[in-house]
Parts: structure tokens; sequence; C-alpha cells
């Protein structure tokens, strides 16, 4: 496989890294904080060879005498006239070929990998000019594959079936890795970079339930008679900071539905209203939403700017007994936990308002996730492209 400029590899190896690699702090809108297969190449060796362009350039054969030298087969040079008019004529300075090696002592150049276009040499240069043997400027099919691997997740992650795995995902033994191969991850990664918000493919995202140790759904249920504020209280917990921020980079979100069923009474069907008629409310990088109505939604809380003291997410007052409030509260526990309190407070009873009835039927708080985690499949093995661990753990229960 000929040299490709490091240059570009690393450039691109750069901004996947950025993208799809860890989120940087708590309050970074970028990185997917997911493990990047690919790795920044060693940087470009450029031998220079040498050679007088009347005593070691024989124009009949096409030949130049670089004595000693250890270029390979079908090694990738540039040829520069280091300064000299005329140049070689034949060739163009700043451009590269390939090398022939003749012989221990001599090699000629070829316009193709394949070494059947010479290039003619016209004599009427003179100088010294210089053959630069690009030896450490190459990248490993491998090395490709790993960068094809990374970019692709994050473009798979954000389109799904619409993004098509090229021919040119696998790089093989005798294949010519021709520029059309970094242009093409090029293309790719300037679309990820502008579609870094897109919200992730469906097939790119789990809808779950948030769950315990033990695989246990962390939902509360109440079924018996109430009064005063009770409370569901959990923890969110990520195994590490980037996975916590790049989860939500990631269009990952966590979903509250509360209600009540069942019961009887005037108040009872007061909070049955309350709880039915503010919805579902989605907590994710854009803030909050709701899918009905509620007297608070701040909607310039996101996961990036939780503090460590509880802030009110969304708040739905009572109709009929309009002391009682429905809340969600959310702080940050540590740079890899948050913490949600999802609070009923019947607040027409004791503490300033009168004794009233009990609640009653039956009360949930049920935590959904939309879990960023998806595959893509390369000549028939399965790939993930992100994947989140996140665990809840109940603090306090209706």
């Amino acid at each position: 496989m000929p040299s490709i400029a490091a240059t570009r590899f690393n450039n691109l190896q750069a901004r996947i890294q950025a993208v799809y690699g860890s989120a940087t702090s708590l309050t970074s809108t970028t990185g997917y904080g997911q493990t990047v297969r690919s790795a920044q190449q060693g940087g470009l060796i450029e031998n220079s060879h040498p050679f007088d362009a009347v005593a070691d350039v024989n124009y009949s054969t096409d030949t130049i005498n670089l004595p000693g030298h250890t270029i390979p087969n079908q090694a990738y040079l540039r040829y520069e006239a280091n300064g000299n008019d005329p140049i070689v004529e034949g060739l163009n300075e700043f451009s590269h070929y390939y090398a022939k090696v003749v012989d221990a002592n001599n090699i000629q150049l070829f316009l193709d990998e394949d070494l059947t276009i010479i290039m003619n040499l016209i004599t009427d240069a003179s100088g010294t000019h210089i053959l630069y043997e690009l030896e450490a400027d190459e990248v490993t099919a491998e090395e490709h594959f790993d960068l094809y691997k990374d970019i692709v997740s994050a473009r798979i992650h954000q389109v799904g079936s619409a993004f098509t795995i090229g021919n040119d995902a696998v790089v093989v033994k005798g294949d010519i890795y021709s520029d059309p191969y970094i242009t093409n991850l090029e293309n790719i990664m300037t679309d990820v970079e502008n579609d870094r918000f897109l919200i992730a493919d469906p097939g790119q995202v789990s809808e779950e339930f948030l769950v315990d140790g033990t695989g246990t759904p962390i939902n509360s249920t109440r079924t018996s008679a109430w009064n005063g504020t009770i409370a569901h209280t959990f923890n969110m917990t990520f195994p590490t900071q980037g996975q916590q921020t790049g989860y939500w980079n990631a269009a990952g979100e966590i979903i509250f539905t509360p209600s009540l069923t069942g019961g009887s009474g005037t108040k009872t069907g007061d909070w049955r209203s309350m709880l039915s008629g503010v919805g579902v409310i989605t907590f994710s990088r854009t803030g909050v939403s709701i899918t009905g109505t509620a007297n608070t939604v701040s909607t310039t809380i996101t996961p990036y700017n939780l503090t460590t003291s509880n802030q009110v997410l969304v708040e739905r007052y009572g109709a009929s007994y309009a002391n009682n409030r429905f809340r969600i509260y959310a702080r940050r526990v540590s740079n890899n936990q948050l913490s949600f309190r999802v609070e009923f407070a019947d607040l027409d009873s004791p503490g300033g308002f009168g004794v009233d009835e009990n609640v009653n039927g039956t009360i949930s708080s049920t935590v959904e996730l939309y879990r960023p985690e998806g595959t893509m499949t390369i000549n028939g093995i399965v790939y993930p492209t992100v994947n989140f661990n996140v665990t809840g753990l109940n603090t306090t229960t209706l």
C-alpha cells in the first residue's frame, strides 16, 4: 500500500476524537464519551536522496544513480529541484513518483505503482536535485479500518441505515490505497460534524426502564392512601464522567411518567387530572420538555448546567386544590452521578392549609431511558457504534 499524507490521517483522527471520543468536561457539548479505536500515527520521516542532474542521471536509460541507496521497490518519492532552474525535464516539481529498483545503486521513476509508465528524463538541468522518500508517512490497512470504524460509527449513530458502508471500508493486500480512500473519509467526517446534534437514528437508541444493578426497574408505586408529601428519589449513575456527558451528547434522554389510577373522591380526582395533564416529562441535552402543560417548565436547565443543589425541572399546580404541587427536581451528585426527586406534595393538609381527605388509588412514578446503543455490520462482523451503561438506585420510594 503506497503512503498517504500522515497529516491528513492524523487530522481526521483528531476530528473524530473531538466528536466521538471522550467528553472533555461536565459542561462539554461535544464528545460521545466512547473509546476511539484509531490513534494518531507517527510523524512524517523524509529520507532525502540528492543527485547531480548531470553526473548522476543517464538520460538514455532514464536511470538515476544513487550509490548504496536503500529505497524499496515501488517506494513513493517526491521530486524537488532544490532551487535549480531548469528542473529535470519530464518531471514536475513537488510531484510524487514510484521507484523501480534497477540495482543497489540505480533507480527509475514511474508514474504508476504497477511500474508500467516510465518517466522519460530529458537533459538540460544541472545542480543538485533531491528525491524525498516518504518512509514513515504510511497508514496500514488496520489503521485505516480503525479510523473508518470510528468515523462511520458516529455517522450511523446519526442516520442509521441511511448511510451505506462503502467498498473502501476494508483495505486488503493488493489494493491501491488511492486518494479517494482518505477523501471519502474526510467527506463523511464533515457530515458527522455538520450533524453533531442530529437526533440519533431510532435504530441506534434503546427505549428501556432505568434499572438498578440487579436489572430491576426502579419505578415506584404506592397503593395505600396518603396525605402530606411523598417522593420517589433516585440516582442515575454512569461508569465515568465522559460517559455521563457523552450520554446526553449522543441524544440520550431520561423520561418521567407520573400517574394516578383508580381511587375516588374530589381530591383524588384533582390529583389524577393534575398528573395526566402534565403528561410525559423528558430531560435531555436540549433541556426539559413535556407532552402536556405545567405551571413551570425550566427550559434553560440542561444536564450540562446542573448544580449540586436541587433545581426544579417541572412543576404543576392542582386545580380545585390549588396548593397541591407535583414537581421534579434534579441535581448533580458527582462527575458521574445525577440525582432526581419526583415529588407529590399534597399541601392542602396539615401545614397551614387545614386537614382534608387522603389521596387514594394507585400512584406511580415511572422512569425510562432513551439510551444510545447501536451496531453496524461490516463484512458480516458486527461492531458497536455507541453503547452507554447507566444504572439507577432508589433512595426513597413512594
